[in-house]
């Protein structure tokens, strides 16, 4: 990612990116608690027995992100108190302790960008990506022929025509 920063700034060009982030070894209990003390942390409620909240943190990562829009983190937790079966209880089955669930986004994107649509921008990428899958099986186009944009793009239209 480093080297694609750097190649854009020699260019004179920005590129910004959105990551999922993995909170695999993030305590997501004491982060929680820190949000739960937190006067400031407003949460949503979103459902009975579900309520959220996002935040967002500034990241220092070498070479990536700029002074306008530096590299930052939106992170999203999700609390629990109601598990909704969907089959089996009307209103869901209250649970003993909170569940909570935490996700995070790397970006580059500038600050005009809320935090709902860094989030918002990361759920597109499924559609891309089953644009993608329908581009390679229904064309059947599973690898292209070469390394060249015109040549493929020939292939591309070629196959259009099928």
């Amino acid at each position: 990612m480093q080297e694609v920063c750097t190649q854009a700034a020699a260019l004179s060009r920005e590129i910004a990116f959105i990551i999922k982030w993995n909170p695999r070894s993030t305590p997501v209990q004491a982060i929680a608690a820190q949000r739960l003390l937190d006067t400031n942390t407003m949460w949503c409620h979103l459902r009975e027995g579900k309520r959220m909240c996002l935040w967002m943190q500034a990241l220092q990562l070498e070479g990536v992100g700029t002074e306008a829009n530096p590299a930052r983190r939106v992170l999203r937790l999700i609390e629990r108190t109601i598990v909704d079966l969907g089959f089996c209880h009307k209103h869901g089955n209250p649970l003993l302790l909170p569940a909570y669930e935490l996700e995070g986004w790397t970006t580059t994107l500038p600050q005009r960008f809320t935090m709902q649509d860094i989030i918002d921008l990361y759920k597109d990428h499924a559609t891309h990506e089953q644009f993608h899958s329908e581009f390679k099986t229904d064309m059947d186009l599973e690898r292209l022929p070469s390394g060249k944009f015109d040549t493929n793009f020939l292939v591309c239209a070629l196959a259009l025509w099928r």
